[in-house]
């Protein structure tokens, strides 16, 4: 019986090609996406679960007042304090980030700005379980040593052993350079770790004064040993507040949070490196089982389409003895059958398209064919599919009675509010997704080309890092200027989307202001700064530079660090700052130094010969490859033996948001799917209504009616459909976005813009879908849709 029963099933298959396709397709794109996304999910949630300890291990992060917020850093000292006094811990490991240093091997002229520089002790290892493959951890307690990762030491080392050779790293605030023996290597650290480390530098190389230890943060990790709570840090708040309210700040306190946690769930800022997000983990999820469902709801609607040309069928197997529950049996075999065939399919879509995925989330994902844990679950997830995709086509068939059948009165009366129920439910999803894509699309603009307070068009940033003496900081900003294309030219320490210094002031030292603590954002900058990004003065000047006084003590703030200091009359208010009294002397109106996620800081700005780590060129578009050649040329003439680094204002702003970028990539691709395998649904539905009303349409026609007045007829159904959907959808996608829109201090207007054009696309890709099956009925001879049966 199973045997005649497969053979069945595969020559009505194959009798079937069109329908049969489209069924296939529709699952095989639903399983395909399913099956990206999964993977994706898997690896996200799989962050730092490599290492054998990974459930004892917890970051040490401290949380300031309200105002100032969480860090992901904790003082240098705390780490001492904690083993100290705190009970439990097996092994503590500090990390200090480099910001990009300009590192080389000694003497060849192989040289890279490394972006994975960590400072660490050989504690390092006794927390996490990165390998070492060659050399010595334990050598790391030594300054000057360094560990290299395999990909490092070929980067620096192509044609020698590694081991015993010396790395230098030059200095970012002077000419000066530090080398490191490398001592030992690792094996690459994987991709799902929290952090990037190809270069580990001993942390004893660069001992901070004992007056400014408190001053200095490390991202602090214990390993607790077992059966000890997290909260035995906590618990010891109390006896370690003396001690950190004489030394850093008063109130501030320690949290901690698990190490497999850091990833998609810390909250504080300054993080080691950007980090995901568990909501869009629980979107993307959610959009996987939306698609899914669509898929399913398609096999559904075509069956039920279908369903009175096998009536005949049906009556026959069952005139001649077949029972019902082998009628429901065939059909589900039918239905398995095409959801295994859709689930190969998937597998090979998803291998297929999968290079391009991991270019576009900038993963390495891979699918393990070889794994049988991967057909295990392949094919339990296409049985599932099969069977609850095909259950009620199946029910819904093997009801018919032979007699009525045969008499060719066969009417599917069946739950039609089901099957119309669920294309709203297909578009509502549809519309949802079309109304986030065009919202995420829509704020994606405003964080780039709205107003930032500064103009950051045809601005190039030369990096710098330091590297010129301090003596030479004027002479290469005036060597930059001489091109006609400069406009402009300044020095500063910090520009907008790089990370600025921190300045900390106790309440007494600033001019009448009553509070504890005031932290500012500060940057140090010559005069021209205003004029090459284009700033607005709110009150006074910025720095003159014929005004001695003000490149010796004066300073300029902006509009929220007077609102912080509570001045109504900022100009002329001190604040002491060791021996020397800084003067305000203007303020600045607001200006984004980071992406819009965030809220504009306070901040201070000095004049000083430190503010040479970035230089500003403003310039006019005239002759843009002759102007880099200049800046380059100009570089090499200063500092000839560094490679020349430049990037464009505008570029690095852009770069800000790349993960807004990819999901906004990833939604417009997801809503695409949604609303063609939604469409196959509408198709489906579309050819019940036709077979249905075949005889009203040859009627129609012979009195007189119009193609037009036929297509509004059987279009109207589905128009309402589509309108039901989208006044369910419509608050849905209202409350997501509103929800996504809030993690951006500044945001754009969630209008009825948005939300009628989604409409709109919506409307007119049903109708499109509805219109290709309808024409064909229309345009039929009505004498043979009266012969219809």
């Amino acid at each position: 019986m199973l045997v005649a029963n497969l053979r069945h099933t595969l020559r009505h298959l194959q009798r079937q090609p069109i329908y049969t396709a489209i069924n296939v397709l529709g699952l095989a794109l639903g399983l395909a996406c399913v099956l990206l996304i999964l993977l994706y999910v898997a690896d996200e949630r799989s962050f730092d679960t490599m290492h054998s300890n990974a459930d004892r291990i917890y970051r040490v992060e401290q949380i300031l007042d309200q105002e100032n917020g969480h860090w992901a850093r904790a003082p240098l000292p705390v780490a001492s304090l904690l083993q100290e006094r705190v009970p439990g811990i097996e092994a503590i490991a500090q990390v200090q980030r480099e910001s990009e240093p300009l590192m080389s091997s000694e003497g060849s002229d192989i040289q890279f700005y490394e972006e994975h520089v960590l400072n660490v002790g050989p504690s390092f290892f006794d927390v996490f379980d990165f390998e070492v493959v060659e050399g010595s951890a334990a050598r790391l307690a030594e300054p000057n040593t360094a560990l290299l990762s395999r990909s490092a030491a070929a980067r620096y080392f192509p044609d020698e052993p590694a081991l015993g050779q010396t790395l230098v790293r030059h200095e970012k605030w002077s000419a000066d350079a530090t080398t490191y023996e490398v001592v030992g290597l690792i094996e690459d650290m994987p991709q799902n770790v929290h952090f990037r480390g190809d270069l580990l530098l001993s942390i004893a190389t660069d001992k901070p004064a004992e007056n400014r230890k408190w001053n200095t943060g490390a991202f602090t990790y214990v390993l607790l040993r077992d059966s000890v709570r997290p909260d035995v840090i906590t618990d010891q708040q109390e006896a370690l507040q003396p001690i950190l309210d004489a030394n850093y700040a008063e109130g501030m306190k320690l949290s901690v949070i698990p190490l497999t946690r850091i990833h998609l769930h810390s909250e504080a800022t300054n993080d080691i490196a950007p980090q995901g997000d568990i909501r869009y983990i629980y979107l993307f999820s959610a959009i996987a089982l939306l698609i899914l469902l669509i898929a399913c709801i398609n096999y559904t609607n075509l069956a039920t389409a279908r369903a009175a040309q096998r009536a005949k069928e049906v009556g026959v197997r069952k005139s001649v003895g077949a029972a019902r529950k082998q009628l429901i049996a065939q059909f589900l075999g039918e239905s398995v059958l095409m959801a295994l065939g859709a689930v190969v399919l998937a597998v090979g879509i998803v291998q297929l398209v999968l290079p391009a995925f991991n270019v576009l989330m900038e993963r390495g994902l891979t699918l393990p064919l070889a794994h049988p844990l991967l057909w295990m679950g392949v094919l339990a997830t296409g049985t599932i599919v099969g069977v609850l995709a095909g259950a009620y086509p199946a029910f819904v068939l093997s009801h018919f009675r032979p007699a009525t059948v045969l008499k060719g009165d066969v009417r599917m009366r069946s739950l039609p509010a089901l099957r119309k129920g669920l294309i709203v439910f297909q578009f509502a999803v549809s519309v949802v997704l079309i109304v986030c894509t065009l919202v995420i699309q829509d704020q994606l603009h405003f964080v780039q080309h709205g107003r930032l307070g500064f103009d950051q068009d045809q601005v190039a940033v030369v990096h710098t890092r330091a590297a010129l003496p301090e003596a030479s900081a004027e002479s290469f900003q005036q060597a930059l200027a001489q091109h006609p294309s400069v406009m402009t030219v300044a020095r500063a320490s910090g520009v907008p989307s790089e990370p600025t210094a921190i300045r900390w002031f106790r309440g007494r030292d600033i001019e009448n202001y009553d509070g504890d603590t005031v932290i500012l954002q500060a940057i140090r900058t010559s005069p021209e700064l205003r004029e090459a990004l284009q700033l607005e003065m709110a009150e006074g000047r910025f720095f003159d530079a014929g005004r001695p006084a003000d490149l010796a003590d004066g300073i300029v703030i902006n509009e929220t660090a007077v609102r912080a200091l509570s001045w109504e009359d900022p100009l002329g208010k001190t604040i002491q700052s060791g021996e020397q009294t800084l003067t305000v002397i203007g303020v600045v109106r607001d200006f984004h130094m980071e992406d819009m996620r965030t809220d504009i800081e306070p901040l201070m700005m000095q004049a000083g010969a430190e503010a040479r780590r970035f230089y500003a060129v403003r310039f006019n578009p005239s002759d843009v490859p002759g102007m880099l050649a200049h800046l380059e040329a100009t570089w090499q003439q200063f500092v000839p033996d560094m490679p020349f680094d430049y990037s464009f204002l505008s570029d690095d702003f852009a770069a800000m948001y790349r993960a807004e970028q990819r999901l906004g990539q990833l939604f417009i691709v997801f809503a695409m799917l949604a609303v063609c395998i939604a469409c196959l649904g509408l198709f489906g539905l579309t050819a019940y209504i036709v077979q249905q009303r075949t005889k009203e349409i040859g009627i129609r026609k012979v009195l007189g009616a119009t193609a037009a007045d036929l297509l509004g007829l059987l279009s109207r159904d589905f128009v309402v459909l589509v309108l039901i959907a989208f006044v369910i959808a419509g608050p849905l996608a209202y409350a997501a976005m509103q929800r996504w829109l809030s993690d951006f201090a500044y945001r754009t207007e969630l209008g009825a813009g948005v939300f009628l054009i989604a409409l709109g696309l919506a409307l007119g890709i049903a109708l499109l879908t509805v219109s290709l099956h309808l024409f064909k009925a229309i345009r039929a001879n009505p004498v043979e849709s009266l012969r219809t049966s």
